[in-house]
């Protein structure tokens, strides 16, 4: 069998090349992988050998939001067993230290994986992965939904690090598949009056038809004006901002739209230095939590979103690539065109 995979060696530039085909070991599987979502940290790794704080060191198997099938277990494996069908959970973890025991591994005090960039990708054919990283995925949650628990997981982690509950109201900033993700937990988890903002109408209509409230276009660079817009569409203050742009822009905004003594919660991340209004975060008692990845709630949460039908994500899913096509996918998705939002890749034959 031979093992393609999408190697990453420097800022634009991917080489399709074989890899080893590994035996898993001790509390290890071996998976096929069979479709991986491009994420915009792919696409930011891709074009700049950086992304927020991460740095490229050597080559690397790029991708991170992967389903698969087991095809072999190492010795200690007993949470699954060959056939199985799992999504992937990136990132390392040590599983001891004092935040992997309180469960927010994603602040793990040893590995670190808020540092470095993923050096342990899934687009490639087949790859051996620790069994405590997998998570079995019912049969009626296909291989193209597997693959969006991990940005999935991202979602959940925004609404729960943002308190969302029955009754709050949410404004999110940004339409991209992240945005979209959140708006759709943030009704699952009982918000009832949820806005989501975008530059882009053709995304604003499917967040619409994807249970928005409202949906708010966005030009103006006058912050003043875009509050106003805001409150008047919602009808109020909204409780929690959930930004998730980047945009420097959308950053203050988040701040200056948001109730007295409300949550903003920031996800996306452009510029590594940004200058926010302090005095006005200090005098209304604004809330700031960031989020980053997911603790080990997040992935049950998100799979049983998708296979209660709770969250639709197929609709998300708008351009189809082979393996071998990883560059064309990559981007495809940096192209910020209006009909594009998640590029799969197939990685199976």
């Amino acid at each position: 069998m031979e093992n393609l995979a999408a190697v990453l060696y420097d800022k634009n530039d991917i080489q399709i090349e074989l890899a080893p085909l590994l035996t898993p070991g001790e509390n290890e599987v071996q998976v096929s992988i069979r479709q991986v979502g491009i994420c915009g940290s792919d696409v930011y790794l891709y074009a700049n050998g950086t992304h927020g704080t991460n740095q490229l060191h050597g080559p690397c198997i790029i991708g991170h939001e992967a389903s698969a099938v087991i095809t072999q277990v190492g010795q200690n494996v007993n949470n699954v067993k060959v056939g199985d069908r799992i999504v992937l959970e990136p990132g390392e973890f040590c599983g001891e230290c004092k935040n992997c025991l309180r469960g927010i591994q994603n602040m793990c005090l040893t590995v670190k994986p808020y540092e470095g960039a993923n050096d342990n990708g899934y687009i490639t054919r087949f790859k051996v992965v620790k069994a405590s990283n997998c998570h079995k995925i019912p049969d009626n949650v296909s291989d193209e939904e597997g693959a969006f628990m991990e940005p999935l997981a991202v979602a959940v982690q925004d609404c729960r690090r943002a308190r969302v509950e029955a009754g709050k109201s949410v404004l999110i900033l940004g339409s991209g598949s992240i945005g979209l993700l959140c708006m759709m937990v943030a009704k699952a988890m009982g918000a009832t009056n949820i806005c989501i903002t975008d530059i882009v109408e053709e995304r604003l209509k499917l967040a619409k038809e994807l249970g928005a409230t409202h949906t708010l276009l966005t030009s103006s660079k006058d912050i003043d004006d875009t509050v106003n817009k805001i409150h008047t569409v919602m009808g109020e203050m909204p409780d929690i901002t959930i930004e998730c742009s980047g945009n420097t822009f959308c950053q203050k905004l988040s701040v200056m739209a948001t109730i007295p003594a409300g949550c903003v919660v920031f996800v996306g991340y452009g510029d590594t230095d940004v200058t926010l209004p302090i005095a006005v975060i200090a005098q209304r008692q604004i809330e700031i939590r960031p989020a980053w990845r997911y603790d080990r709630f997040c992935f049950p949460i998100a799979i049983n979103l998708v296979a209660s039908g709770r969250v639709n994500v197929k609709p998300l899913v708008t351009n189809k690539f082979k393996l071998e096509d990883t560059v064309e996918a990559i981007q495809t998705a940096s192209s910020r065109k209006p009909g594009v939002l998640k590029c799969m890749v197939q990685c199976y034959e």
